[in-house]
């Protein structure tokens, strides 16, 4: 499985502060003071631009294009989310992709996780995030740590566990993106 991990710095503090701030600026988002229509419960696209989401994109990006895209002038789609895991999120009942996204009619190749935050009180699999490769019969776990970024094929199956000890378990920057060129796909025009 192609899952690489990296470690990246930044104002943790701020950052997490900002992706509440996020979530409470998007309609769409749900949290314990409104109901909105995205799944899993605390979640919303990312609103902010110019902040320190905006700067973790960006790394993101230069990671991608240099180690993944291997160039410096990719036209991309790009999608982005913030996740707030608490003990009250659905782990899910199976595991999922992001080869499709809503709002995006590309398909997705690169899926990315940044984690912000981590509780400190984990047992057993708290916490671990599962790949699932479903074509070989492969499959494989670890648990994030502050600052890993995961970059992984949009089409391999995860699941991310929680734990249901912690109140905030997990604030995470998520992505998914695409190489698109008008040059080969059909346009409105």
């Amino acid at each position: 499985m192609d899952i690489r991990k990296y470690k990246l710095d930044s104002d943790f503090k701020n950052l997490s502060l900002e992706i509440d701030f996020n979530v409470g600026l998007d309609d769409r988002a749900n949290t314990d003071f409104k109901k909105g229509d995205i799944a899993p419960r605390i979640q919303a696209h990312v609103i902010i631009r110019g902040g320190l989401i905006e700067d973790v994109n960006n790394k993101v990006l230069e990671i991608l294009k240099r180690d993944f895209y291997k160039k410096d002038d990719l036209m991309y789609a790009f999608k982005n989310w913030v996740f707030i895991v608490d003990r009250e999120s659905p782990e899910g009942a199976r595991p999922h992709n992001h080869t499709r996204m809503s709002d995006l009619t590309t398909k997705g190749e690169w899926t990315w996780v940044y984690y912000v935050t981590m509780p400190n009180n984990l047992e057993g699999d708290d916490g671990r995030i599962y790949f699932y490769d479903y074509e070989n019969g492969e499959e494989t776990s670890f648990l994030p740590e502050v600052g890993d970024l995961i970059i992984f094929p949009a089409h391999l199956h995860h699941l991310p566990k929680t734990s249901k000890k912690s109140n905030i378990n997990r604030r995470i920057i998520g992505g998914i993106i695409s190489e698109v060129s008008y040059k080969t796909k059909k346009t409105l025009m």
